[in-house]
């Protein structure tokens, strides 16, 4: 075949060529921008899609967390139990035995003398309280295992105390042995006792 017939089949064949190559490239553009693909930008970047796009605005406008403060319990002004009222003092003894009865004043009592006398046996008791004042009472007591005895007296007040004379406890209302005694002074406004003492009957 001569050279002039052969051109004109090597341009229909390159014309083909260029149409199935054509034809191709713009199938992959339509399948590409189907796809949601991104497309190659002019400086080398792929550009973002619709997908990307969206998911940047939400987090642009997505509010950040605020931090929580701990709660706290508001302090209270309130004192603690208040501390319980102080009792009254209990009665102190005063010297010499005395102590308070009721709301009696306490006063001390002396015992200037005991004894038994040899011939009677009777028992004599004598003292004195330290206050000053009328319409006192003077009490000796005996007692001797379970049997007590018990004999009253006024006392006249003097210069500086009030006297109890002297008491005397019948023989007759005592038996033989050890007995222990007291002299016990009391009024309206005063009271009080002796230290114990002791005293043997014939």
């Amino acid at each position: 075949m001569s050279p002039d017939k052969r051109r004109p089949a090597v341009l229909t064949l390159v014309a083909v060529v260029a149409g199935v190559v054509l034809l191709g490239g713009a199938g992959w553009y339509l399948q590409t921008r189907a796809d949601g693909a991104a497309l190659p930008s002019s400086s080398g970047t792929a550009a973002p899609t619709a997908t990307d796009r969206g998911s940047e605005s939400a987090a642009a406008h997505s509010p950040s967390p605020q931090p929580t403060a701990p709660a706290t319990g508001a302090p209270s002004d309130a004192p603690a139990s208040a501390p319980a009222a102080p009792g009254a003092p209990a009665p102190a003894s005063t010297p010499g035995g005395s102590n308070q009865a009721g709301a009696r004043t306490p006063v001390d009592v002396v015992v200037v003398s005991s004894s038994s006398d040899e011939k009677s046996g009777d028992v004599s008791v004598s003292g004195y309280a330290t206050t000053v004042e009328e319409n006192g009472t003077c009490t000796v007591s005996l007692s001797s295992g379970a049997t007590s005895v018990t004999v009253d007296g006024p006392a006249a007040p003097d210069a500086t105390t009030v006297s109890c004379g002297e008491l005397v406890v019948p023989r007759s209302r005592l038996g033989q042995g050890t007995w222990q005694g007291t002299l016990r002074y009391s009024s309206a406004t005063s009271a009080g006792t002796s230290l114990p003492f002791t005293i043997e009957v014939h």
